[in-house]
């Protein structure tokens, strides 16, 4: 994904799917500098999400659905 991770994301949000984000797939944040951790990448996709009034879980959350 690289630098356009975030924008991927939001579309994938956007259309009701699920996302995984972090530094295995892209180290920028959505204005293009380094993050400064997975956790700013986290954050970037949840606020998204929430933005969008989708909920969001922590990946130990989502683990126990399975």
């Amino acid at each position: 994904f690289g630098a356009k991770e975030h924008l991927c994301a939001a579309a994938a949000i956007a259309l009701g799917g699920d996302v995984r984000v972090g530094f295995e797939n892209n180290l920028h944040d959505m204005h293009g500098n380094l993050a400064e951790s997975n956790a700013t990448l986290i954050a970037q996709a949840a606020d998204v999400a929430r933005s969008m009034g989708r909920a969001t879980i922590s990946a130990e959350q989502f683990r126990l659905q399975f």
